[in-house]
């Protein structure tokens, strides 16, 4: 528990500041009252609740589901909890390879973004250097 409450508190301060970053912005001027709403401190709770509460609610269901296949495995001893147990690795390994995915994505979205910058600034700064070695102080 000790160590759930840090992470809660860090979730809904990135919550919070996204939303204020989003306010600031000024993007939502010309958006309608429940779009408003959606984004003010009501909407940040609520969709903190529900992001939380979404990840909750579902382990009892796994842990019935699990209890279930287990019993009827006593009883029949027809192998359903082994199915059920590798029916949820291999879930967890898609999973993992999504993650991998996404990072690799990420990773190739940034080094496209970085070039870019790199471009802007050369167009822009006609005093520009690009380093094309990292800085000594940084190694």
């Amino acid at each position: 528990m000790r160590s759930w409450f840090p992470a809660q508190r860090a979730t809904f301060r990135a919550m919070s500041d996204a939303r204020r970053t989003l306010i600031e912005s000024k993007a939502l001027n010309g958006a309608s009252f429940l779009t408003r709403l959606r984004f003010s401190r009501v909407g940040l709770v609520l969709s903190f609740v529900s992001l939380e509460g979404g990840l909750y609610a579902k382990r009892p269901v796994w842990r019935a589901r699990e209890l279930y296949y287990r019993a009827t495995d006593r009883l029949f001893k027809d192998g359903r909890y082994k199915k059920y147990a590798d029916e949820r690795n291999m879930q967890y390994q898609k999973a993992v390879k999504a993650l991998a995915e996404a990072n690799r994505k990420l990773q190739t979205s940034n080094e496209e973004l970085f070039e870019a910058r790199v471009l802007e600034q050369s167009i822009k700064n006609p005093h520009f250097v690009a380093a094309n070695r990292p800085h000594p102080d940084r190694q």
